[in-house]
């Protein structure tokens, strides 16, 4: 069994079974192994597989396809080949025969909703409240106040 392991820009690893004779990969839905990362093409490239012996090739994409960092249109691809599609990172791996198999087909559904196709894969950030902002710089302002006016005191009496 061959397996394409990706890595997000999240950290979360997310592995796919290409065993198949053909396996599409990209942005769009009508891909096998879906990625919705702007970087990628709707469909970016394709793994094939005759008789044990895989290949990638580029179908086209902006952002092209890398090979253990040599950029190319297609590929054979061997046991421990690092990938790169546009900038989703991957690892290629064949398993011995018998292994355990993977579970059905999987995508990385997070950026379907959202405005942005990147946000899947950029760091989360929160949003600030300004007003949440204001009042603990005011409060820290008060604390510092009374803790001034509280050595004055000291001072004075002593």
């Amino acid at each position: 069994m061959a397996t394409l392991t990706v890595t997000t820009s999240d950290g979360d690893e997310l592995s796919f079974d290409v065993s198949d004779a053909k396996t599409t990969i990209g942005r769009g839905p009508s891909n096998r192994i879906v990625i919705p990362d702007s970087s990628l093409s709707t469909r970016h490239a394709e793994i094939t597989n005759e008789n044990g012996a895989f290949a990638i090739s580029d179908s086209g994409s902006t952002n092209g396809i890398k090979v253990n960092g040599a950029k190319v249109d297609s590929s054979p691809l061997n046991d421990g080949d690092h990938l790169m599609l546009g900038h989703v990172s991957g690892n290629f791996t064949i398993s011995p025969a018998g292994s355990k198999p993977m579970p059905e087909e999987t995508s990385i559904e997070s950026a379907a909703t959202s405005a942005r196709p990147s946000a899947a894969f950029g760091k989360k950030v929160k949003e600030k409240d300004s007003k949440a902002q204001a009042l603990l710089s005011l409060g820290i302002v008060a604390i510092l106040v009374a803790v001034a006016g509280i050595a004055c005191s000291m001072i004075m009496t002593a």
